[in-house]
């Protein structure tokens, strides 16, 4: 069994669980308490930004520095991010969390899909991380072809069902809040 059928399955099996656990929570089920820590996470204030900077540029490609602006200084605990680029562009070729805030790395991400033009991206830190500008990762793209391309953070949602979302932990439970990222993140002209 290759390595996507393992993760295919894993994706399933976690649908299947969740939506069973998700089928005892009806709002005739969740006291009054858990229904207005619900509202209040909807409620959650999205203040963190994610950035891309330029960090290098050369012939053969770019480095590019993943950023969180955290002006309110939240303590977050993980992050997600997923970029989507133009494979006929760039090539994803290495992602180095040597110079991440977060020390923890998720399974299965921190990778590129170059066929589907995917960068995988997912962090955590023992302890949450609070400062104003915080450093995820730097990622190494390679140049496919000469001209402008463009990279995109990948199904964003408001709560926690997209691949791309900066988490917090509000009474115990993780809450996302990821300003909507820009469209597009980063024009690169090549």
């Amino acid at each position: 069994m290759n390595l996507k059928s393992v993760k295919i399955l894993i994706a399933a099996a976690i649908v299947v669980i969740s939506a069973n656990l998700l089928a005892g929570c009806s709002p005739k089920n969740v006291s009054e308490a858990g229904m207005e820590r619900i509202a209040e996470a909807q409620e959650m204030k999205k203040t963190v930004k994610l950035s891309l900077v330029q960090v290098k540029a050369d012939d053969k490609g770019f480095v590019l520095r993943l950023m969180l602006d955290n002006p309110e200084k939240k303590p977050i605990t993980s992050l997600q991010a997923w970029l989507a680029y133009n494979p006929d562009d760039l090539k994803g070729i290495s992602i180095d969390t040597a110079v991440s805030a977060f020390e923890l790395t998720a399974p299965y991400d921190n990778n590129f899909d170059n066929e589907a033009g995917l960068m995988m991206l997912g962090r955590s830190a023992v302890s949450a991380v609070n400062d104003k500008e915080i450093v995820v990762a730097d990622l190494h793209f390679g140049r496919v072809s000469d001209g402008v391309a463009m990279i995109e953070a990948y199904d964003y949602k408001q709560d926690l069902t997209g691949h791309t979302s900066a988490n917090m932990m509000l009474d115990g439970a993780p809450v996302n809040i990821l300003l909507k990222p820009q469209s597009p993140l980063l024009i690169l002209n090549q």
